[in-house]
């Protein structure tokens, strides 16, 4: 029974933590004068192995594709990614993060380390690789769901 307890907890947890997160790190980034809701993905840009479709970065930073053309709008105007159409689609737009954007990842990054190594005190590296481990194994899940929900909309 009290294993149920945490298990049930476990959804609501989640989001509570990753709220106070996202945060904390909003606030440190403030502090540094490099607050702005477009690091996610300029993140998930500087980590990618090629250029991401639009579509494909909505997917990753977890938004739809119209809140996401507002915050490329932005990045593009600030020169810290590039559209480029797809010449075998001309409907597909592929978005590359520039040298200033990926310098910018390089800040954002080193303000990050003191605070989330402040979040993340007390566990040891086991259990961080743990908790990275379960994370890629739910987010994998939940990709497959959306995916198969996007298939059966499709037909």
């Amino acid at each position: 029974m009290h294993e149920n307890k945490k298990i049930d907890n476990f959804g609501p947890l989640l989001v509570t933590v990753a709220r106070r997160w996202r945060l904390e790190l909003d606030h440190q980034l403030t502090q540094a004068g490099l607050s702005d809701a477009t690091w996610g993905p300029l993140f998930h840009l500087s980590g990618a192995k090629a250029p991401l479709t639009q579509k494909e970065l909505a997917a990753c930073v977890g938004i739809d594709g119209s809140t996401l053309v507002r915050l490329l709008d932005s990045l593009e105007e600030r020169q810290l990614v590039e559209r480029h159409n797809d010449p075998a689609d001309r409907r597909t737009r592929h978005i590359v993060i520039t040298p200033a954007g990926k310098l910018l990842v390089v800040q954002i990054r080193k303000e990050l380390q003191r605070p989330e190594a402040q979040m993340l005190e007390g566990l040891s590296p086991t259990d961080m690789a743990a908790m990275v481990k379960s994370f890629e194994k739910i987010q994998r899940n939940l990709l497959r769901l959306q995916a198969d929900r996007s298939a059966s909309h499709a037909h």
